[in-house]
């Protein structure tokens, strides 16, 4: 009995939200994680039925899933979901139907987690496409590219460990090859129709056989990659080993002892310790995670077998009484390899006191490396970019520049002879000369638009007077500038951030905002500079996350970002449609005398 309770208490506190649904459609239970994860109280959510949780976009498969579920089907689905405060999360169901003992369907009890990031990580790898091999040798993942008749023609290393083959043993081959027949057949029509229809796939169950024989359940995600005119070359995509989830989920799903089974085959790493700090009880995931056995672990004290240094945060959460702790930790593995993960702490109580203190851990090293490869990335293009326009600036300034400017001179030197050309060809000679002015004059001004000579040579402020200067004369816009603090010279990287910034928001308020007033505020501290740039135009409707912009080919504010972060440092825009726009940007920088 006790050991129902106590396992009972977990499911409440599980990492993965839990939501029971009656025959109707309404919900009757959510464990407090679901709670969360929509950000309702407990009490809001039981009644309410579950298409009201299900945004728009989703409701088709949102229905489809409810229909299917009162036929018995289990499924899994990936649905976006609205919560209360009307921001949107996309979620993984993992769904079975409930039936009483007279074998009635009455209801669907599905696993619930939050995948917002881990679809965006994939976004962003699928993006990428083959720019990052090194990292497709270290991932845990099969990674692999093959051509239009499905023969593989790259896999990485990993291949070894999914299916038992060294890569040089599937070059040439087809997938087909390592499926039984039927599983072939099932295959073969749905790449068919992706490549008749030359569209990407994700998350696409099939199974392939491992060298020793037996069975491997991979979820497969792929993207088209197309020639040089443009037809279709082959796909390139990543297969997850999920056999020990699928078995898992099944274990779950027959079991009778359905509490103890959910906590004994989750994928996600778990530990229980004790009000005394020590390890009360660690699930196969997180043996399996770390190489440490129960038997090693259990009844340990800090410092823990998986801590780097002695010296790393004790389980705070028991010593302060917090209710639910997330944070990321590095922590090492048996055999001495470090791994990064994303600690949820959460604390078992009953009758008010603390019984046990729940830790969920996430696998994150994957994402890391990504998002560190992709920042480097990021830095390497912009640094490239900066330099690229420097050099043009440069060659248009002294050189075209320059060859205009003579050649503008001599034509004018020549009209100015005096019995030199009849009166209609000094004419056309001055017309002709008045057009390399107008060419000239452009050229300079394109040349101070990629990287004005006053950032160099005088710093932040005389570019930003200058910009200023451009926007109130070419626009008829009121703009202005305002500094205030101890005025300095900066970091190269730091002015030039500043001044693109700046650029790319003036540009904006002079293509799309109708303002009619502008404003450009820099101030000095000395251990940052802070820059606001304020119009009132129309504003506009900013997105949860300002990479999604780039989807639409709207990379200036993405731009602006990725700019600031390089230098650590942060921007905010704060606008709404009617309500004009700022650009808030801070950055830290050390202080240093004027030259």
């Amino acid at each position: 009995m006790y050991q129902y309770r106590f396992c009972s208490k977990l499911i409440e506190i599980l990492h993965e939200g839990i939501w029971l649904i009656d025959h109707n459609g309404l919900t009757t239970f959510v464990n407090p994680q679901m709670t969360r994860l929509l950000g309702y109280t407990a009490p809001e959510m039981p009644g309410r039925h579950f298409l009201s949780f299900v945004d728009g976009d989703s409701a088709e498969i949102a229905t489809r899933f409810l229909e299917r579920s009162k036929r018995g089907v289990q499924e899994r689905y990936d649905i976006e979901l609205r919560r209360k405060d009307g921001t949107r999360l996309t979620a993984s169901f993992e769904s079975s139907p409930i039936t009483d003992v007279g074998g009635n369907y009455v209801g669907v009890i599905a696993a619930v987690q939050d995948i917002t990031e881990r679809k965006r990580t994939e976004e962003a790898l699928r993006s990428s496409e083959g720019r990052f091999r090194d990292l497709t040798e270290s991932t845990a993942d099969m990674i692999w590219e093959i051509d239009v008749n499905s023969v593989y023609t790259y896999v990485n290393p990993n291949v070894r460990d999914v299916l038992g083959y060294e890569p040089k043993e599937l070059f040439g081959k087809t997938q087909f090859d390592f499926m039984t027949a039927e599983e072939r057949r099932r295959v073969s029509r749905a790449m068919d129709d992706f490549i008749e229809n030359r569209q990407p796939f994700a998350r696409f169950e099939n199974i392939m056989l491992h060298k020793d024989g037996r069975p491997v359940i991979l979820e497969s995600s792929g993207v088209p990659f197309f020639d040089a005119e443009g037809r279709l070359a082959g796909y390139r995509g990543v297969d997850r080993d999920i056999t020990e989830r699928k078995q898992a989920e099944e274990a779950l799903k027959e079991s009778e002892e359905f509490n103890s089974s959910l906590l004994l085959n989750s994928p996600t790493p778990i530990v229980v310790i004790d009000p005394d700090t020590s390890i009360r009880y660690v699930n196969p995931a997180l043996e399996k995670l770390t190489g440490f056995s129960s038997r090693e672990l259990v009844g340990q004290k800090p410092p823990y077998p998986w801590w780097i240094d002695a010296r790393q945060t004790v389980v705070l959460e028991l010593a302060v009484g917090k209710g639910v702790n997330r944070r990321e930790e590095l922590y090492q593995k048996k055999n001495g390899e470090q791994f990064w993960v994303e600690v949820t702490s959460t604390l078992v109580k009953s009758g008010g006191v603390v019984k046990h203190c729940l830790g969920t851990w996430v696998d994150i090293t994957q994402e890391k490396r990504l998002k560190e490869n992709l920042q480097f990335y990021i830095a390497e293009i912009t640094r490239a970019q900066e330099e690229e326009r420097k050099r043009i600036s440069r060659e248009l300034h002294d050189d075209t520049a320059q060859t205009l400017a003579d050649l503008y001179a001599d034509i004018f030197e020549m009209a100015e002879i005096k019995d030199g050309l009849a009166g209609e060809a000094a004419a056309r000679l001055k017309c002709l000369g008045d057009k390399i002015g107008v060419t000239l004059e452009g050229v300079r001004r394109f040349s101070q638009e990629l990287r004005p000579e006053l950032l160099d040579y005088f710093g932040l402020k005389p570019s930003l007077e200058l910009l200023v200067d451009e926007v109130r004369n070419d626009c008829k816009i009121d703009c202005s500038l305002e500094v205030a603090g101890s005025e300095r010279r900066l970091p190269d990287e730091a002015e030039l951030v500043l001044f693109r910034v700046a650029q790319e928001a003036l540009r904006n308020v002079k293509k799309h905002s109708l303002a009619t007033e502008a404003t450009v505020t820099v101030r000095f501290t000395d251990s940052k500079v802070k820059m606001t740039v304020t119009d009132n135009g129309g504003g506009f409707a900013v997105p949860q996350v300002l990479s999604s912009l780039a989807r639409n080919g709207k990379l200036g504010l993405m731009g602006m970002q990725e700019r600031v972060r390089l230098l650590s440092g942060n921007l905010k825009i704060d606008t709404a449609i009617g309500k004009g726009t700022t650009v808030r940007v801070e950055i830290p920088v050390k202080k240093t005398s004027l030259p």
